[in-house]
């Protein structure tokens, strides 16, 4: 029994003993139970700074691309701007070629309009001679008008109209019963359109007037001053 007895001392004294240390690890201070503040900035500048140094790579791709896209649009532009500076180059060349060609064909024109009225004034001498070279000519000059009027040639009505700069050029001023001043009463050669665009300007002779209706507008002129 006293054998028994001393175990049981000892298996209490042994509990006791561990209860103790439970005690004193549960008491052991871990710290005073609030954040360190220092150590939070610290984090948060960290933080801030890998930020700062490593900007966003999908940021960057995307002002990338928009810089990128704004360098197409600016080629584009150009290239349609060069595109069409060269068109129109090309269309002045192919006009001014085009110009000269017509220009010359229309000298040609005038010697067969003059030659058909001068066939016109030669009367009854030798009528078949001149009927047939008549024939011919007007032939010719009617094949030359069929090249003109592909070309959109088209001649320039003068005499009778009123005096246009922009369509004719005075070489002479001539009196006339029949036309009043200003207007084209002769035509040296005449005027041809390219479309609506003056080929040739017509070489034409501008009438004074009428040397008596000149004289009666002098007359009422005096009679009015007298009057």
């Amino acid at each position: 029994m006293a054998h028994i007895e001393k175990k049981s001392d000892d298996h209490a004294k042994t509990k006791a003993a561990d209860d103790s240390s439970d005690s004193e690890g549960k008491n052991i201070p871990i710290g005073d139970g609030e954040p360190d503040s220092t150590s939070q900035q610290a984090a948060v500048s960290e933080v801030q700074a890998e930020a700062t140094a490593e900007p966003d790579p999908i940021q960057a791709l995307e002002s990338k691309v928009a810089e990128l896209e704004d360098q197409r649009l600016r080629a584009l532009a150009d290239f349609d701007n060069y595109r069409k500076r060269m068109a129109r180059q090309f269309d002045e060349v192919v006009r001014s070629a085009n110009d000269r060609l017509l220009t010359e064909l229309l000298e040609v024109a005038d010697n067969f309009e003059r030659a058909i009225a001068h066939t016109n004034d030669q009367g009854e001498v030798d009528t078949a001679r001149l009927a047939a070279l008549k024939q011919g000519t007007e032939l010719i000059y009617g094949q030359l008008r069929g090249l003109l009027d592909r070309y959109d040639v088209k001649p320039l009505e003068s005499i009778g109209h009123r005096f246009d700069p922009r369509y004719h050029e005075a070489l002479a001023q001539i009196e006339s019963d029949q036309y009043n001043d200003g207007i084209v009463a002769a035509e040296i050669n005449k005027g041809y359109l390219i479309g609506e665009r003056v080929l040739r300007h017509a070489r034409v002779a501008v009438s004074k007037g009428s040397p008596e209706k000149k004289a009666e507008k002098q007359d009422k002129a005096q009679d009015n001053q007298l009057g």
